[in-house]
């Protein structure tokens, strides 16, 4: 009797045991992705936000594609579509960190990136360097070399270096096949004929003696003749005042009068400086626009990146 209490005693835990065997040695079915999660439904996604422009989004889907399904999408793809999410996105130091994986086209693809989002930036001796540097991203082909070259040019443009884009256009330019000069001599006329307009700040402060002329000379001729009428009167005024044993008056209007003439001076050479910011603002759309810069981008991205 005690022999088979001591079976009885056992037989739950072997029951126990062959339960968990065969739980175990069952065969397992693979978890179901749920839709939404699934690759084509996150390229799916990540394409509509790029089209309503919410691109920060649309970079977090692609983190999510990759951690998700790592290798469900070219890497190179990937990379070129963060590249255009983070410079769409003003992005411009991130975009500049990132490292291109393994391959000539995707190099030069981010190459051309980083050199808009320092022109983005108005870091134009950056954009210099970088293409008189890097001679790696030049003999791909005839379109990708116009695309490097022109923005070289803009580059000089906007550093006003007049004999450095006569050399793009002389020898640069005309290396290229294809290429019609002709469009590119009619922009660097332009350009230069912008930058003989710039004035000089130094001269702004010089004109300035003479009440007002300064803002004259920065284009703000209102201000200016508003400048110099105050500033006469409240000169007569104080003249007038002192004349007369009018101390007192004589110096809160001298006070007034020297105010003015003392922020005339500076205003002028202000609105100089703004003249000319606003100037090379304007150069720097013209010539973007007449290089096509963001026509270049777009097609880079459509061709190498996931745009449909």
């Amino acid at each position: 009797m005690r022999r088979a209490g001591r079976y009885l005693a056992i037989l739950p835990c072997v029951i126990a045991l062959a339960v968990s065997g065969a739980v175990h040695s069952a065969p397992q079915r693979p978890a179901k992705v749920p839709p939404e999660y699934r690759p084509d439904a996150i390229l799916g996604f990540t394409k509509h936000l790029i089209a309503s422009g919410e691109y920060y989004r649309a970079y977090g889907e692609i983190a999510r594609l990759r951690a998700l399904h790592p290798g469900a999408v070219d890497p190179a793809r990937l990379h070129a579509t963060e590249l255009y999410l983070l410079f769409m996105g003003e992005r411009y130091s991130a975009l500049r960190q990132m490292r291109p994986p393994a391959g000539r086209d995707i190099g030069v693809m981010d190459a051309l990136f980083r050199v808009d989002s320092y022109f983005a930036q108005r870091d134009y001796s950056a954009v210099d360097a970088l293409l008189r540097r890097e001679k790696s991203i030049y003999g791909l082909d005839a379109g990708t070399d116009e695309s490097f070259v022109k923005r070289l040019l803009a580059a000089d443009i906007m550093l006003a270096r007049r004999d450095a884009m006569r050399e793009i256009a002389d020898e640069r330019l005309t290396a290229i096949n294809g290429v019609d000069v002709s469009k590119y001599r009619e922009l660097m006329q332009y350009s230069g004929e912008r930058l003989d307009a710039l004035k000089s700040p130094a001269a702004a402060v010089a004109y300035g003696i003479i009440p007002g002329m300064g803002y004259v000379y920065a284009d703000r001729t209102g201000t200016g003749v508003l400048t110099l009428v105050v500033v006469t009167v409240f000169s007569t005024l104080t003249y007038f005042a002192f004349n007369t044993h009018n101390e007192h008056i004589g110096v809160f209007t001298g006070a007034i009068a020297g105010f003015f003439y003392g922020g005339s001076i500076l205003g002028g050479y202000m609105e100089t400086k703004k003249y000319n910011r606003e100037l090379m603002e304007s150069l720097l759309g013209t010539v973007s626009d007449e290089l096509r810069f963001e026509y270049d981008r777009n097609e880079l991205y459509r061709r190498h990146g996931i745009a449909p």
